[in-house]
């Protein structure tokens, strides 16, 4: 295959505003597995444009959550550009001896449903200010966020596990989660929970 041959390129789909939040979404079947296929994103009448782009496979029931456990989290850089995440086939297998509770929002919910982890290390002034943004205001699925670190710094232990802090609608604009903390300590890894409050599926940065 030529990338640089346009003349060559077929357009499969195309799509500017589907969501909620009038961000483009495709969705597409019958590819053909192990094919290499190409999107593109434009900013209409010449727009610069910023966002992040999420590729799921919800056609095979053999794709799972990559980011499923303290283990598999993914990397979050602090001061870096935002990562996609999403509890998207995720469950709540590995996650049964973490401590968790949702009792600073006046819950009694103790129970996480199926959460996707993320990670990053304490930057030198020991503060942080997480915000998780389905990028829709609109929209139905409800998220709640915890951060947590491990007392052992085992990623299996999960009774090892300290939660510092939980949220679920610090963002008054969108009413996403939103932790902010300090007192951190500089270098060391914190883990941060996505959950779907009752099983709701939800993805962001």
């Amino acid at each position: 295959d030529d990338c640089d041959d346009f003349d060559a390129f077929d357009e499969i789909a195309h799509n500017d505003n589907i969501g909620y939040n009038r961000d483009p979404k495709l969705s597409v079947t019958n590819l053909v597995a192990g094919d290499t296929y190409y999107a593109m994103v434009d900013g209409i009448n010449g727009e610069e444009v910023l966002g992040t782009i999420t590729v799921s496979d919800p056609c095979s029931a053999t794709s799972t959550c990559p980011h499923d456990s303290p283990c598999t989290a993914i990397q979050a850089v602090v001061n870096q550009y935002p990562v996609p995440i999403s509890t998207y086939k995720c469950t709540s297998d590995d996650e049964s001896n973490i401590p968790f509770s949702t009792s600073s929002s006046g819950s009694s919910r103790t129970t996480i449903q199926n959460a996707a982890w993320m990670y990053f290390f304490a930057p030198l002034g020991g503060c942080v200010l997480i915000d998780f943004d389905s990028g829709n205001f609109m929209v139905d699925d409800d998220a709640e966020m915890a951060l947590y670190y491990s007392s052992t710094g085992d990623c299996n232990d999960g009774a090892s596990f300290v939660q510092l802090a939980y949220n679920d609608d610090g963002n008054f604009y969108n009413y996403d989660p939103r932790i902010q903390r300090s007192g951190l300590i500089p270098g060391q890894k914190y883990y941060v929970m996505v959950d779907g409050i009752n099983g709701d599926v939800v993805d962001g940065t």
